[in-house]
């Protein structure tokens, strides 16, 4: 996989400007700023793109709830143009901009944590205030880490969202929307966003693809409700809706799901359900599942994130005590359990078989291989 060298997408950053904040009658003092553009043209095997990626300046950036920040004016602009006729997979990731003016002499504890930053993605042609965005709204950090260099917290690449260029030339622009969430802590106050974004791409005939028939079941402890078939769910990957239209037996065909991490998220009723899964291709199909463990204190969340298959976000929900996941753990906490999926490795759309999804009473899931084996 090889990574374009792009400068930056959205850089977010800080200025001695208050907003007020009417949730916790306090002021904050976050700003959006910069725009800088940027060409290149990256080369992988045979194929060659041409990314364009182009930030906006912000007026000012809010502490609000989702159904507001969705209704904002301020976007930034994510134009990828593809210059060849072959198939090519494309994947936008974002991180922290360490390089930007505001936040390139600044450590961990003077950045906003992810998990405090939310974005939605909208499709060009869907743009606009009233629309659906393809991705989120979700956490930045609730997003899968693509890729982490060493011990360094900052150098988490989340998984913005994937995608697939036809044969033919095209070019793809998305609009992305950023704020600071709702229920963020006010002793955040003053902390510094700075966003940078890049773009990998790979031949599209390297990737393992599956169509996969999920079956969302009831995972009560009552034995009259257990195993119930669920008709009314929403299941979304990496903030991405993928289905809401499930049979009477709780069928949700999910296709064309790449090989990858996700997480995983199922609204029933305004009830959510999370977990997290990596798709892998192999010699037989199987789940396994990684169950959770105690980790020790003084350690990364990120690095633990990456090497157990889940995602910040979903660590910092499950142990309340953390607060802040650009520092080291200052308590043993619990990593959630996550799954491993593997499906037969093979060229084109595979079909996968069917999955369990099953809803626990205390907002988790448990996956299932129907007819197949689990791993231990």
């Amino acid at each position: 996989m090889r990574k374009v060298n792009v400068t930056i997408l959205l850089v977010i950053s800080m200025a001695l400007i208050s907003i007020a904040c009417l949730i916790f009658g306090v002021s904050y003092s976050y700003i959006l700023s910069g725009g800088i553009s940027n060409n290149q043209t990256i080369t992988t095997g045979n194929l060659n793109a041409n990314i364009t990626l182009n930030g906006i300046n912000y007026d000012n950036m809010t502490v609000t709830n989702d159904t507001d920040a969705l209704s904002q004016n301020n976007t930034a602009t994510i134009s990828i143009k593809k210059e060849n006729d072959y198939s090519v997979y494309f994947q936008i990731r974002l991180k922290y901009d360490k390089n930007s003016n505001q936040a390139k002499n600044l450590n961990q504890e003077n950045l906003m944590p992810l998990e405090n930053v939310k974005v939605a993605l909208y499709d060009s042609k869907e743009a606009g205030k009233s629309t659906t965005p393809i991705v989120g709204p979700i956490a930045i950090a609730d997003l899968p880490i693509a890729n982490l260099t060493g011990e360094d917290p900052l150098s988490a690449e989340y998984e913005l969202y994937s995608g697939k260029f036809e044969n033919s030339k095209s070019e793809y622009k998305y609009y992305l929307k950023a704020w600071i969430d709702e229920n963020t802590d006010p002793d955040f106050d003053g902390k510094i966003v700075s966003l940078d974004a890049s773009v990998i791409q790979e031949p599209w005939l390297s990737k393992n693809i599956y169509n996969i028939n999920a079956k969302v079941l009831n995972g009560s402890d009552d034995p009259a409700s257990s195993n119930q078939p669920v008709s009314n769910a929403k299941i979304y990957l990496n903030g991405r809706l993928i289905n809401a239209n499930g049979d009477s037996n709780g069928t949700y065909n999910l296709t064309n799901i790449v090989e990858g991490r996700y997480s995983m998220r199922v609204e029933v009723n305004n009830e959510s359900y999370e977990t997290a899964f990596e798709l892998l291709g192999g010699e037989e199909k199987k789940v396994q599942e990684n169950a959770s463990k105690s980790i020790n204190k003084n350690t990364m969340i990120q690095k633990t994130a990456y090497e157990n298959k889940t995602t910040v976000y979903q660590i910092m929900k499950h142990n309340r005590s953390l607060q802040n996941s650009n520092v080291s753990a200052p308590y043993d906490f619990e990593v959630p359990t996550s799954y491993t999926i593997t499906g037969l490795q093979s060229l084109g759309v595979q079909e996968f078989g069917e999955i369990y999804i099953k809803l626990g009473t205390n907002g988790g899931i448990k996956l299932e291989l129907n007819g197949g084996a689990n791993g231990e």
